[in-house]
C-alpha cells in the first residue's frame, strides 16, 4: 500500500452561506422530522409506534366534539390492517376552513375557548401530521346538508369538492400511512381496541364502534378498575366525579409482575449496561432458544456514593469506579429479576440463582440486598425462603392533616 494512502484525507471544505439556509413548508417539515410530531415511527408491533399516534390524533377531535355535547357515537374502521377511517357525528369542521384545518400548522378551532372549553391532542398540529405522513388522506365535513371533501397525498392537496348531501352532520377522516416512513407496518387489533376502550373509560357514555362492534363504558373509571383487577377489592370502589374531575380507587391484595414498555427497556439498557459485569447477569432459555428469564445484579454502590457525597465531581467518580472495577464491596445489589409470564411459578427463579450464587462467591461477595419489596407480596417473599435472610430496612408512608 502506498504511503500517501495512509495519510488522513482532508475533509472537503463546505461553504456555510445564505444558500444553506432553508425554509420548509408545514407538511415538508413534518415529513423531514416526523419524530418531533409523533415520536417513533415503528411498524405497528408496539403500542407506542407512530401509526397509533396517527389514529389517536384523528380520534381526538371527535372526542372534543363529544365533550362539548355534540355526537355520542364515533365509528372507527381499520381496513386490511393498513388504513383507518373515523366518522363522528359532531358539528363538523366549518366547510370554508376544512382544507386549512387539516393542512396548515397551528390552524384550528381549539384556540377559541368559547367553542372548545377543553381539548385533547396536539392542538393545531395533530391532523396536519396525520395528513403529511399518509400516502392518502381524506377529510370530509358535513354541515346542514352541505358537504366538502378534500383529498391529499403526502400532505399535497389533490382534490377539493363541494356538494349537497343528506348525511348527518359530522367529520370523516381516512388515512393510509406512508410505507416509505412506516416500513412493513400493520395495525394490530389488540392495540387499537385498548386505545378505544381507554377513550370510553375517560368519556362515560361515549359509544365507539370498532369495525361494527360497540365499545362503551357506563361507569367510566370504575369500569376501568373492574375490568383490570385480577383480585377482589378490599372494599367497594370509591368513585368521585365532578366538573373536570373523575377519580376511582380501591385496594386489592393482588401482586404481580408488570410488563415494561419499550421506553423503560431503553432506559434500563442505557443506565446499566455500561457498568454491568456480565458475569453477574444470568439468562434462562427454553428448548426453542427463547429467553424466558433474566437476572441482573451488580456490586453495591451505596458505600461509594456515601464517600462521593452524591457528587461525581471533582473526585466522586473515582469512588464509583473503584467499587465497580478494583475493590468490590462485600454487598451486591439484586437489581432485576424478570420471568416471562407463562414461566412464572415454575422454578425459573431458582435456576437464575443456581447460576449466579457461585459467581457471587468467587467474586468475594458476602451479602445481597434486594430492591424494595411489599411485605404482603407472597410471590416475591417465597423466593427467599431457602436463604438466610434478615429484614434490615423498612419503608412506610404516613398521612396527616395540615
Amino acid at each position: 500500500m502506498a504511503e500517501d494512502n495512509l495519510q488522513p484525507q482532508p475533509k472537503p471544505e463546505v461553504v456555510y452561506d445564505e444558500s444553506k439556509i432553508r425554509h420548509l413548508e408545514d407538511t415538508e417539515h413534518i415529513r423531514t422530522r416526523p419524530g418531533m410530531y409523533i415520536g417513533r415511527l415503528g411498524d405497528g408491533s408496539h403500542a407506542e409506534d407512530g401509526i397509533y399516534v396517527l389514529l389517536k390524533e384523528s380520534i381526538d377531535n371527535s372526542i372534543d366534539e363529544f365533550n362539548e355535547g355534540y355526537g355520542k357515537r364515533i365509528e372507527v374502521n381499520i381496513h386490511d390492517n393498513l388504513s383507518a377511517e373515523i366518522r363522528d357525528y359532531g358539528r363538523g369542521i366549518p366547510l370554508g376552513a376544512l382544507v386549512d384545518a387539516v393542512s396548515k400548522l397551528n390552524t384550528g378551532g381549539k384556540y377559541d375557548t368559547a367553542v372548545f372549553t377543553a381539548s385533547v391532542g396536539m392542538n393545531g398540529v395533530g391532523l396536519k401530521a396525520v395528513n403529511a405522513l399518509s400516502v392518502r388522506f381524506v377529510a370530509r365535513s358535513v354541515r346542514d346538508g352541505k358537504m366538502r371533501e378534500a383529498t391529499f397525498e403526502k400532505g399535497v392537496l389533490i382534490s377539493d369538492t363541494e356538494s349537497t348531501t343528506d348525511e348527518e352532520n359530522g367529520t370523516y377522516i381516512f388515512f393510509q400511512p406512508d410505507k416509505q416512513l412506516f416500513v412493513n407496518y400493520r395495525f394490530h387489533s389488540e392495540f387499537v381496541e385498548n386505545l378505544l376502550r381507554n377513550y370510553t373509560y375517560l368519556n362515560t357514555g361515549l359509544a365507539i364502534f370498532y369495525n361494527g362492534r360497540r365499545i362503551i363504558s357506563r361507569n367510566g373509571l370504575e369500569d376501568l378498575l373492574n375490568d383490570n383487577m385480577t383480585a377482589p377489592g378490599l372494599y367497594p370502589i370509591i368513585h368521585l366525579t365532578g366538573p373536570n374531575i373523575d377519580i376511582a380507587f380501591t385496594h386489592t391484595s393482588q401482586f404481580n409482575y408488570s410488563q415494561m414498555t419499550e421506553r423503560q427497556i431503553d432506559q434500563y439498557v442505557n443506565m446499566y449496561v455500561p457498568v454491568l459485569d456480565l458475569r453477574m447477569v444470568s439468562i434462562v432459555e427454553n428448548e426453542q432458544n427463547e429467553i424466558v428469564a433474566v437476572g441482573i445484579s451488580m456490586a453495591s454502590l451505596s458505600e461509594a456514593l456515601q464517600k462521593a457525597k452524591g457528587k461525581l465531581l471533582p473526585f466522586g467518580w473515582f469512588h464509583l469506579l473503584k467499587a465497580l472495577k478494583w475493590k468490590r464491596p462485600k454487598m451486591l445489589d439484586l437489581l432485576l429479576v424478570a420471568v416471562r409470564p407463562d414461566y412464572q411459578g415454575k422454578g425459573v427463579n431458582a435456576l437464575l440463582f443456581t447460576d449466579l450464587i457461585p459467581v457471587y462467591q468467587e467474586l468475594g461477595f458476602e451479602y445481597a440486598e434486594t430492591n424494595p419489596e411489599l411485605e404482603m407480596n407472597d410471590k416475591v417473599q417465597n423466593q427467599w425462603q431457602y436463604f438466610k435472610t434478615e429484614q434490615h430496612k423498612r419503608r412506610r408512608c404516613f398521612k396527616g392533616s395540615l
